[in-house]
C-alpha cells in the first residue's frame, strides 16, 4: 500500500513538474510573439509608401522591396519610378511608420528653363503646384534661384526629404564655382534655411591687407538683412585661409544669419541663413 501511495505521489509530482514547464512555455511563446506579430508585411509597407507618395499602384513602372535598417530600426526600403518621378521610402516593420524618405524628379535638368523665362515677377505656373496644393520640386528650384538672383545656373539638382517633421526640398546648385543650398518648405515654400559657400574662391590670396574696415563690412551684411540694425549684429575681425576676413551673425526676425567677409575686397565668401529658435 505504501508503494503504491508513493508511486501516486511521485506521478502527481512529475506531473505538476510538466505542467508547470508546459505554463513556462506558454508564458515565453506569448511574450516572444507580439515583436513579430507586430510587423508589417512588403505588401503593407508598398501600400504606405504609395499613399505618402500620392501615387496609385497602376501608375508604378518599377518597384522594389528590400529589408534594411534605419537608426537601429528593421525597415522595408521600398523603391519605386512613375514615368515622371523617383522615388524612395524606408518604412519601419514594427508599426509601419516612415522613418526616411527622398524624391527626385526624372530629367531635372528640363525644370532649369523653366525656371529662367518665367522670371522672378511673372506669376507662378500651375505646373509648379502639385495637385494637393503642395509646392512642386520645379517650384521650389525657381523659388531658391530668384532668392539666389541666380538664372542660368550650371547645375541644379532637388530631393524631397523629411526635417524636424516637415517634408521639405533640399535644392542645390552652383554658379560660377560657388554652391547655394535651400531647404523648402513643401507645405507653404518657405525656405527654412539656405548657404551658399565660394569653395572655389580664390579672393585676395594671402594678403592680409584691409580694404573694407569693420564698419564698411558691419553695414554690408546688415544690407543683406532687411530691417535688421546694430542691435542685431555680432562682427569681429579673423584671420582664415592665409587671408583678413570679418566674420559675424545676425539674429533677426525668427532667423539666424551667419557671413564670412574678405576684408580685402569685400566680397561675401559664406553666408547662411536658418530659422532661429
Amino acid at each position: 500500500m505504501t508503494n503504491i501511495l508513493k508511486s501516486q505521489t511521485v506521478k502527481i509530482a512529475l506531473g505538476i513538474i510538466i505542467g508547470v514547464g508546459v505554463l513556462a512555455l506558454i508564458i515565453y511563446a506569448v511574450q516572444a510573439s507580439p515583436a513579430s506579430a507586430e510587423e508589417i508585411t512588403q505588401n503593407e509597407a508598398k501600400t504606405i509608401a504609395l499613399k505618402e507618395a500620392g501615387v496609385n499602384e497602376d501608375e508604378v513602372l518599377s518597384l522594389s522591396i528590400v529589408e534594411g535598417n534605419v537608426n537601429g530600426k528593421k525597415t522595408y526600403d521600398v523603391v519605386f519610378t512613375t514615368e515622371e518621378n523617383n522615388y524612395s521610402y524606408d518604412i519601419a516593420k514594427n508599426n509601419g511608420e516612415v522613418v526616411g524618405a527622398s524624391f527626385t524628379q526624372a530629367g531635372n535638368n528640363s525644370m532649369i528653363e523653366e525656371n529662367i523665362t518665367q522670371g522672378e515677377n511673372t506669376a507662378p505656373s500651375t505646373d509648379n503646384v502639385a495637385g494637393n496644393g503642395e509646392v512642386s520640386e520645379a517650384k521650389a528650384k525657381e523659388i531658391a534661384l530668384n532668392d539666389a538672383g541666380i538664372k542660368d545656373p550650371d547645375y541644379i539638382w532637388a530631393k524631397k526629404d523629411r526635417d524636424d517633421g516637415k517634408v521639405v526640398f533640399d535644392v542645390e546648385f552652383v554658379k560660377d564655382g560657388v554652391e547655394y543650398d535651400y531647404e523648402i518648405e513643401v507645405e507653404s515654400g518657405k525656405i527654412l534655411s539656405k548657404d551658399y559657400d565660394a569653395e572655389h574662391y580664390s579672393g585676395s590670396g594671402s594678403s592680409t591687407s584691409k580694404a573694407l574696415s569693420l564698419e564698411e563690412a558691419k553695414a554690408l551684411a546688415l544690407k543683406r538683412v532687411s530691417g535688421a540694425g546694430n542691435d542685431h549684429i555680432r562682427i569681429h575681425e579673423d584671420y582664415d585661409d592665409g587671408r583678413t576676413v570679418f566674420e559675424g551673425e545676425i539674429h533677426y526676425n525668427g532667423m539666424e544669419y551667419e557671413f564670412e567677409i574678405d576684408a580685402a575686397s569685400g566680397n561675401i565668401i559664406e553666408w547662411k541663413a536658418e530659422v532661429w529658435d
